[in-house]
C-alpha cells in the first residue's frame, strides 16, 4: 500500500487460477479467492466476503475473468479519516462557574469560515464549534482559529480585550488522524498546551 492514507488489509489474500485448453490455446477455466479458511467456489466471477482491514472493519473483495482471459481483482480502499471538536467555555474569575450568554466570532484559516456562534449551549456557558474533518489533503496544514468575544455576558464581567488564536496540528496515528498539538496565542505571547 504505497499511499498511506488508506487502511491496509490485515492479512494477504490468495488467488488461484485454473486453466483449460481451448483449441490449442490455454485459457482461464475459473478462479478462486481465499484467505485462510475463508474461500470462494471456483467460477469466472467470485466475491470473498468479510476480509479484515487493519482497523478491524471488513471489505468484500471481488475477482472476475473477462473474455480475453484478463483477471481483475478489486479491493475496496477505505480512506483514513479523523475529526476533532472544539468548545469555547466562558468562566468567572475563579474558573468555578460557567457564564452563560457570551457570543463569539471565529475565523478559520484566515477567512475560509467566518461565523458568529451562539449555539444552544450558550445558556450553559459553552459554545461548540462545528466538527472539523481531518483528511489526507488537510493533514499537514495547521488549522488556525481566530476567536473573538463579541458580546459580553453582563456588565459584571469583562469581554476579552483581544482575539485569541488557536492553532491545531494533526498527525496520523495508526489508522486514524488525530490532533497532536494545540497552541494558544495573543499579543502577550504564546502558551503551549
Amino acid at each position: 500500500n504505497i499511499d498511506s492514507s488508506y487502511i491496509k488489509l490485515q492479512n494477504s489474500i490468495n488467488l488461484e487460477v485454473t486453466k483449460k485448453i481451448v483449441g490449442n490455446v490455454y485459457a482461464v477455466k475459473g478462479i478462486k479467492l481465499y484467505q485462510g479458511d475463508n474461500l470462494t467456489v471456483e467460477d469466472t466471477s467470485v466475491t470473498l466476503t468479510g476480509i479484515k482491514l487493519d482497523d478491524g472493519s471488513t471489505v468484500d473483495i471481488t475477482a472476475t475473468v473477462d473474455s480475453n482471459n484478463v483477471i481483475t481483482v478489486t479491493i475496496p480502499n477505505k480512506v483514513i479519516t479523523g475529526k476533532y471538536d472544539m468548545k469555547i467555555v466562558k468562566y468567572d474569575t475563579d474558573f468555578t462557574n460557567k457564564l452563560a450568554g457570551a457570543q463569539f466570532r471565529y475565523v478559520l484559516n484566515g477567512g475560509s469560515v467566518n461565523r458568529v456562534i451562539t449555539g444552544t449551549d450558550t445558556e450553559l456557558g459553552e459554545v461548540s464549534l462545528p466538527s472539523y474533518e481531518i483528511t489526507k489533503d488537510n493533514l499537514s496544514t495547521i488549522d488556525k482559529y481566530t476567536i473573538t468575544e463579541i458580546t459580553s455576558v453582563s456588565n459584571k464581567y469583562l469581554k476579552l480585550a483581544e482575539s485569541i488564536d488557536v492553532e491545531v496540528e494533526k498527525v496520523q496515528e495508526g489508522n486514524t488522524y488525530v490532533v497532536n498539538n494545540i497552541r494558544l496565542s495573543n499579543s502577550t505571547g504564546t502558551v503551549l498546551m
